[in-house]
């Protein structure tokens, strides 16, 4: 049986190798055939909901992600505007942008762990709420201290919600497929930073930049109607595999959806499996990133999205300002970022899985050749499965696309050449920055999935931090270094801070 070989690898449990097996458990009369079960729980699937659900599921946790994301780039095209209109400088201007990478990377830190305590569907519905009311400020707001104090509520309210609804994707799935979900999870919370900057460009030449806070408080309304009614409760130590409803504050917890035919008769009939409750531990990311492999992983993560997070703000300027393009034109030119991110998100999603089955299944052969050979101690010499290496591997192909967009980029700029260069960097920059993210979002969580929000918060928090610091001297790094040598800086960058993955390759085995 296979629920017995992880046993010498504390990186492999149950859960995680339960969809690898040759043998399939027999399905309960009358359950979907969708509904994936384990050999470790014959009687009791990993998850109640079906491919589909979880689909439909996460892509509604994505939707509630991406106004984390779209608040910041929404407004990156009208920053010329609003420099005019509250009378301040460019690098002023800039600080909006800072404080909100900044609170948005603190916020989930700090609150993660009340996901995976209270429930993922309260802390997401509050977080809503908080984002509405924030929304509506700005939108009244005309002062430059009030624009900045609620940009800081704004983020502090939504960001949580991105490292939730990795969770929720965590919460449904086993390692073997939880990648693909992660992937949809993070593209689908990270499309507002890709196209929120055509969104609002187009909405501000319609009407103006107040239209645009008032185009997410309706946006953030109507998907808060949307969770409210479809979005359940998924966290495991409140549902387990979601066979039950949650005991408490049921008139908030338990989602309409829940209640319809097919899903209560499922319910009725599936066993559940039984979790450990967490305790509250604000520190629990911090526990997390005090692991060194953790450190290695999310140093060029961080990189790669700060400078994807530049790149979308010296879009707005240079094009304004070095190609004379109206609003308009600069809002579209921000497609190729959006449709670079989707993709790379997906795409990589799906190659992980497949590079973990592949892996794992020469693990299992590895495991039984040592079986076979009655010489061996098994229990001592039995190979491990690397959980580094089945996932990091192809870290190395967003990072060399990140370092051949960013020398496009810069040098494009610099010598104004044509623009089809600058929107092609800008697409590979992006597919390689969320490829990076959806690896390193995907590798905390195998490592960590009973604090998955926690683990997801971990790259929240560097990513936003260290693309907060990049913004806030990339005025300064521009005018020192022109264009061309700032992201020549960065690409070098880049490609240094990629070596931690070489060398966590190389330590792997003696760390598993």
């Amino acid at each position: 049986m296979r629920g017995k070989l992880p046993s010498t690898n504390s990186f492999i449990s149950a859960e995680s190798d339960s969809t690898v097996v040759e043998e399939q458990p027999k399905k309960l009369k009358g359950e979907p055939k969708e509904v994936e079960r384990t050999t470790e729980y014959p009687e009791a699937p990993h998850s109640l909901f079906t491919n589909r659900e979880k689909y439909f599921i996460v892509v509604i946790s994505g939707m509630c992600g991406c106004f984390s994301s779209i608040s910041s780039p929404i407004y990156l095209p009208v920053l010329p505007i609003m420099e005019k209109k509250f009378g301040v400088s460019e690098e002023q201007m800039n600080i909006t942008v800072v404080v909100y990478s900044i609170f948005q990377g603190l916020s989930p830190v700090v609150f993660s762990n009340f996901s995976d305590i209270f429930g993922r569907r309260i802390i997401i519905l509050i977080c809503m709420m908080i984002y509405i009311c924030a929304n509506v400020g700005l939108a009244l707001n005309s002062s430059f201290g009030g624009l900045v104090f609620l940009r800081c509520l704004q983020a502090f309210g939504i960001s949580l919600t991105f490292s939730i609804s990795s969770g929720i994707a965590s919460d449904m799935t086993t390692k073997s497929n939880r990648a693909g979900f992660i992937g949809l999870a993070s593209g689908l919370s990270l499309l507002g930073q890709a196209f929120g900057a055509l969104l609002g460009g187009l909405i501000s030449s319609a009407f103006n930049w107040r239209a645009i806070f008032w185009f997410l408080t309706i946006g953030a309304g109507v998907t808060l109607i949307i969770v409210l009614i479809c979005l359940p409760e998924t966290a495991r130590n409140i549902v387990g595999n979601g066979a039950t409803l949650p005991e408490k504050r049921t008139f908030i917890s338990v989602a309409p959806i829940m209640h319809l035919p097919n899903i209560k008769r499922r319910r009725e009939i599936t066993e559940n499996v039984k979790v450990d409750h967490p305790k509250i531990d604000f520190l629990a990311p911090f526990k997390i990133m005090a692991s060194l492999p953790v450190i290695l992983i999310l140093i060029p993560s961080s990189i790669c999205y700060a400078l994807w997070l530049m790149m979308l703000t010296t879009m707005s300027t240079s094009l304004t300002k070095k190609y004379n393009y109206t609003l308009i034109h600069v809002a579209l030119a921000y497609i190729p970022s959006g449709i670079g991110g989707l993709t790379g998100s997906i795409t990589i999603g799906r190659l992980l899985n497949w590079q973990y089955k592949l892996r794992y299944k020469k693990y299992l052969n590895d495991v039984q050749s040592f079986k076979d050979r009655s010489t061996v101690n098994v229990r001592n010499q039995c190979v491990k499965f690397n959980i580094f290496k089945a996932r990091l591997y192809l870290a190395m192909v967003p990072v060399s696309l990140c370092v051949i967009g960013s020398l496009i980029l810069g040098w494009s700029i610099e010598y104004k050449l044509p623009v089809a260069l600058i929107m092609f960097s800008t697409f590979i920059i992006s597919f390689g920055a969320m490829n990076f993210l959806t690896i390193s979002t995907t590798v905390l969580v195998d490592l960590h999935p009973g604090n998955s929000s926690a683990s997801s918060s971990c790259v929240n928090l560097t990513r936003c931090l260290t693309a907060a610091v990049f913004v806030a001297v990339l005025s300064s790094m521009s005018t020192t270094m022109t264009i061309g040598g700032c992201y020549t800086f960065m690409a070098g960058l880049v490609g240094f801070c990629s070596l931690t993955i070489v060398y966590i390759i190389y330590k792997s085995d003696k760390w598993i």
